[in-house]
């Protein structure tokens, strides 16, 4: 039986075979844009120097940089040797990225300059800057990349519910059909878009949200380093790019810039927008702004295609939409039975671009599979029609900006203060974060001295910047549940109360 080919690799060299002159990556000013023949050349050679440092079949190469171009052509450089992928973010914690790059025993590690990571026995430490030197200077290589399917491809990870970060296993074949549930679903032909990439390329939304597609199959991506509004305005008009993923936020405040900046953003024909519930006002706000937004969800375990809602659906508003093709979603209860039309039930999903293993710490853990479906953890409604419509997760776990924050790891700190008795944390609405993280504080002294963001504020270097306590409040105790829990809804309704009352 022929192996199946989903290799990015191959992908690439077809594509510059074909249309050597057409472009590729766009750089920031000042530099030239690559031709697709440029790029496929300095992947070849990127492989030769994977080589030089004796990586071979199923070796780690880790990404922890900001994001660059240079983790496409990394990526479809391992892809060629059958090396995998794992893009980090470098604003985790430095105790989180040791033990993340401790539990992987990568073979290369591609860093920033500022970057906390130290070398290690048996494993490469090198600037992003030094190894795009050497791999411009190497000679290309001159054999042929291999069929893949089944393959590991890359290691994406993702925050688990338990404050555990989780390493979800993606194969080849995980991300090329969900590349196919972006093109069937949004309608595009990746040789002819311009895809502008803001977010993380340490999530799945950068890594492989229309982007890695789009790069290997002929079209052009525009990779900036930081969330710059202005920079990203300017670039939409002046690059014509055509689509892009955002979360909420970032919506805000591209629009919040446009409105002195007033930059053209006719050729933005798919804004790409998730990570979080595209609420009433944003949708509106981008539609004044011409755009015709795509709500979209999914998580890494999908390879980032789980659900979408067209700007001609007639989807309510807020609602994560419908299953993309090739990926079935069901709503269960607790006890595994279909939840009924307005029932609140768990969102499983299944299909060939599901994982179905992930790495936590030194484990190898087993997917949340039953009978073929993976439960998701986050809580839906289902209407008539058929629309999804997200309620929460199952876990505690709070969406700030696209990011996922675990409260237990952050509680377990606060109650390292001298002035904290107990902490709960918790997420509260905010239209443009869809939630800030917040805190109930216990006084160990019973008198709620000093300002409680102040506390709070002390633990802020030991977080990444979106774990950050953003609201916090003095209480004589922590509300609780019959069974003695704590009272999370409680908490949340006591720190909304609040901030409206202070804002």
């Amino acid at each position: 039986m022929p192996v199946p080919d989903y290799s990015p690799a191959r992908a690439l060299l077809r594509a510059a075979k074909q249309h050597p002159n057409r472009t590729s990556i766009i750089w920031p000013a000042p530099d030239a844009p690559w031709t697709l023949e440029r790029s496929a050349t300095v992947v070849a050679q990127t492989v030769t120097t994977l080589r030089s440092f004796g990586i071979t079949e199923g070796d780690r190469v880790v990404f922890a940089a900001a994001n660059s171009a240079w983790v496409f052509l990394l990526h479809v450089a391992c892809a060629w040797i059958g090396a995998v992928t794992v893009p980090l973010s470098e604003r985790l914690p430095a105790d989180v990225l040791e033990e993340i790059i401790d539990s992987l025993n990568p073979q290369l590690v591609l860093t920033d300059p500022a970057s906390p990571l130290t070398q290690r026995a048996g494993m490469h430490l090198l600037e992003v800057n030094e190894f795009a030197s050497r791999s411009l200077a190497a000679a290309p290589a001159l054999d042929h990349p291999r069929p893949l399917g089944s393959e590991l491809a890359a290691i994406v990870y993702t925050s688990g519910s338990a404050g555990r970060t989780r390493g979800v296993e993606l194969s080849h074949a995980h991300l090329w059909w969900a590349s196919l549930c972006f093109r069937d679903g949004f309608e595009y032909a990746p040789y002819a878009e311009v895809v502008g990439i803001c977010a993380p390329v340490s999530h799945i939304g950068g890594f492989n949200g229309t982007s890695l597609d789009v790069f290997t199959h002929g079209g052009a991506i525009r990779v900036f380093s930081s969330f710059n509004p202005e920079e990203i305005l300017t670039s939409i008009e002046r690059d014509r790019i055509t689509m892009m993923f955002l979360v909420p936020v970032m919506c805000h405040l591209l629009l919040d810039a446009n409105a002195s900046l007033g930059a053209d953003l006719s050729s933005w024909h798919r804004p790409l927008v998730g990570g979080d519930v595209m609420g009433p006002q944003l949708a509106d706000r981008l539609r004044s702004a011409g755009l015709r937004p795509i709500h979209v969800w999914g998580m890494t375990e999908t390879a980032g295609a789980g659900m979408m809602a067209s700007p001609d659906s007639t989807a309510p508003a807020g609602a994560l939409g419908a299953p993309f093709p090739y990926l079935d979603a069901r709503l269960v209860l607790d006890d595994g039975t279909p939840a009924q039309v307005g029932e609140i039930g768990q969102i499983e999903v299944r299909g060939p671009g599901v994982a179905n293993s992930f790495l936590c710490a030194h484990e190898r853990e087993p997917a949340r599979i039953r009978d073929g479906w993976l439960a998701t953890g986050d809580l839906a409604t289902q209407d008539e029609q058929g629309w999804y419509t997200i309620v929460g997760r199952a876990s505690r776990m709070i969406n700030t900006g696209g990011e996922l924050v675990a409260p237990g790891r952050l509680e377990e700190r606060l109650r390292s203060l001298n002035e904290v008795d107990d902490a709960l944390v918790v997420g509260i609405p905010d239209e443009r974060w869809g939630q800030v993280v917040s805190a109930l504080l216990v006084d160990r002294s019973g008198l709620h001295s000093g300002s409680a963001r102040a506390t709070v504020a002390a633990l802020d270097s030991d977080f990444a910047p979106w774990e950050r306590i953003r609201h916090a409040l003095w209480v004589q105790a922590l509300p609780q549940l019959p069974n003695g829990k704590p009272d999370v809804r409680a908490a949340e309704k006591i720190l909304h109360d609040n901030t409206r009352r202070t804002s």
